[in-house]
């Protein structure tokens, strides 16, 4: 730089001074342009320029770098309020007083509550003892960091806006935001967890009540089989000792007919096992054929009054004048009716059984009715499960397998029908057997 001249040189570097502000404001790629001929402003003068192009490359990488994480926060941002709006379980923040901060669209759901959610306190959503203890929880935490539930899960009742209360699973942490200590509540609804609990309790105490039935239809079984059996060996021994000794006895024919009746009882007995094992492997067949009613009544009526009366009871048919045709399986039916009657007959001293067919509407109604030791409420509930009887005694008193009537209930539905009972202790059983009628022909039973 001349030192005799420096008018040139001052007006050079006031030059370069204002486009250098100009262009520190402005932030745009520039070069500077001296008047000046002189070597050493030219030289000052890239210098400068030099030095101007790197700032400006390094604020453009500055405004790129900034674009970037500008777009890199909205992304987590849109990311975090995504899962916050479709989070699953409900999140509530709460501050150092239990005042709800935030809490997210799975939280209000669950405790139906509004926007009216943020600024209550937290209690006002707790079932009481918990309710009344939480603000000294809260304190005693604050003061102490005692925890019991910050940090360890455990399900807990919430009371909804409503006042209902319904179970969930709480987890709680802690976190600092500027200093400030807030809590965070995940609760997750187990309300239809515990649904799944409680029916998988009841499955298990059915299967165990099952177990325990077909255990004690196991033990009733072997007595009633061997009941006949012994009577069949017993008459049979006698009768070979009769006819050993070449003289047989007056009453051989008794005996004969005891064999008879007692092969008879274990024949039905061994039935009722296949014909509910075939029913629940799904091996029945329905064989429908025009009956009619008043005429397969009194069939019925007449095998099974020999067994009414033997008890010292009275046995009633009731027809009405006109019945229609009905499309079904005689023999099913008549299964049915025989083990109505035969339970009836079985449970009534010196009574009436009472065999009654009408029609109902679209349907002929069977009813079997006695006036007998009838049924307890309990009794009811379970009458028609298989193995079981209506009271736990009643195997011993008046013995049975427990089939009867569970086979009778699964008959009647393969027939497209149901079975209604009504009872009270001491007042008799009432049996109805309600079949649909065919889509046939209609005529009179009589």
């Amino acid at each position: 730089m001349t030192a005799g001249n420096p008018d040139p040189l001052r007006q050079a570097l006031h030059e370069i001074s204002n486009q250098l502000c100009l262009a520190v404001d402005g932030r745009v790629d520039f070069t500077i342009r001296a008047q000046a001929a002189d070597p050493d402003i030219e030289q000052l003068v890239l210098l400068i320029n030099f030095l101007l192009d790197s700032v400006a490359r390094l604020l453009d990488r500055e405004q790129a770098n900034a674009r970037d994480l500008d777009q890199r926060v909205a992304e987590r941002s849109a990311l975090l309020k995504a899962t916050w709006d479709t989070l699953l379980d409900g999140l509530i923040v709460i501050d150092a007083h239990g005042t709800i901060l935030e809490a997210n669209p799975a939280a209000r759901q669950l405790l139906a509550a509004d926007d009216s959610l943020i600024g209550r306190n937290i209690k006002a959503f707790m079932p009481e003892p918990y309710a009344r203890e939480h603000d000294d929880y809260l304190l005693r935490y604050l003061q102490t960091g005692e925890k019991r539930i910050i940090g360890v899960g455990r399900e807990v009742e919430v009371r909804r806006r409503d006042g209902t209360q319904i179970p969930v699973r709480l987890a709680v942490s802690e976190i600092c935001v500027h200093e400030q200590r807030r809590f965070v509540g995940l609760l997750r609804d187990i309300r239809e967890q515990r649904a799944q609990e409680r029916a998988l309790e009841e499955r298990r105490q059915a299967a165990e009540a099952a177990s325990l039935a077909k255990s004690r239809f196991l033990a009733s079984m072997s007595h009633e089989l061997r009941t006949p059996l012994n009577a069949i060996i017993g008459y049979s021994e006698l009768i070979l000792e009769e006819l050993d000794d070449g003289v047989p006895a007056e009453n051989s024919r008794s005996d004969l007919q005891a064999i008879r009746d007692a092969g008879r009882h274990l024949l039905g007995l061994i039935n009722d096992v296949l014909d509910m094992s075939r029913i629940e492997a799904g091996q029945t067949r329905v064989h429908r054929e025009p009956i009619h009613p008043a005429e397969l009544a009194r069939a019925v009526g007449a095998v099974a009054r020999p067994l009414v009366e033997g008890n010292g009871n009275r046995f009633a048919l009731e027809l009405d004048t006109q019945l229609p045709i009905l499309a079904t399986d005689s023999s099913k039916l008549r299964q049915c009716l025989l083990n109505l009657i035969g339970n009836a007959a079985k449970f009534t001293q010196d009574g009436v059984v009472t065999l009654r067919v009408q029609r109902v509407d679209d349907a002929v109604l069977w009813t079997v009715s006695d006036t007998g030791i009838g049924i307890s409420p309990e009794g009811l509930n379970r009458i028609f499960d298989a193995f079981v009887q209506a009271e736990d005694d009643i195997d011993r008193r008046f013995g049975g397998t427990g089939l009867g009537l569970a086979l009778t209930r699964q008959l009647i539905e393969l027939l497209g029908g149901r079975i209604e009972v009504e009872s009270r202790l001491g007042a008799g059983s009432t049996f109805h057997l309600f079949l649909p009628l065919s889509s046939t022909e209609e005529g009179e039973g009589q």
